[in-house]
């Protein structure tokens, strides 16, 4: 039979033991060891709609936005501007300027290049594109007489562009896509300066 002194350090030991293995399980007042708690999970920012992600431009800021009669947003290679359902339908008048010229025959910088010969546009939508129409300001004649049937048949609008509609503005308008109107030369500005001379769209801004 153990001594009473050998007894009283074993009783010692267990308390111990037991003092270790429970230790890092704190307890409540009630005894229970309080439930885990989850650090709030941060919110993600809402995704970005295609009409931002096509003008809030890059780190690099290499997207610029315009006001004006139309919103223009512009890179180096690409031009979107946003149509409203105010801007279908009508007439502008459109004139065209050398900016700068080349201090060589008729490319002089501010001049005219229509020499007075200007256009009238019109925007129509169709589907998923926006057409750029020509309007035939010249020929008229009083509606529903013979010769306003063959003005119509003779002298129509004309359809010069088919532009892509690229996405909706939160507006309720259309970003279109004019690259392929303002980065061409369709005024034929190229031929005017004589043979060999072209267009170069990889170094036009």
């Amino acid at each position: 039979m153990p001594s009473p002194r050998i007894y009283t350090l074993c009783c010692l030991f267990s308390l111990l033991v037991s003092g270790l293995i429970f230790a890092d399980e704190p307890t409540t007042d009630a005894g229970k060891a309080p439930a885990a708690t989850t650090p709030p999970a941060t919110p993600r920012p809402a995704p970005k709609t295609p009409f931002q992600m096509l003008t809030e431009g890059t780190q690099s800021g290499d997207v610029k936005p315009e006001p004006g009669m139309w919103s223009v947003h512009y890179k180096e290679q690409q031009l979107l501007i946003e149509i409203t359902p105010a801007h279908l339908n009508r007439d502008y008048l459109v004139i065209t300027s050398i900016a700068r010229g080349i201090s060589s025959g008729m490319i002089v910088g501010g001049m005219s290049w229509r020499f007075g010969d200007e256009v009238v546009w019109s925007f129509r939508k169709v589907g998923d594109k926006l057409h750029i129409i020509r309007r035939n300001p010249r020929f008229r004649a009083r509606a529903g007489t013979p010769e306003a049937d063959a003005v119509k048949m003779a002298y129509s609008d004309s359809t010069l562009y088919a532009l892509p509609i690229v996405t909706q503005t939160p507006g309720g308008g259309d970003l279109v896509d004019f690259t392929r109107i303002f980065m061409s030369d369709d005024e034929q500005v190229g031929r005017a300066i004589g043979p060999g001379f072209f267009f170069a769209s990889d170094r036009s801004t």
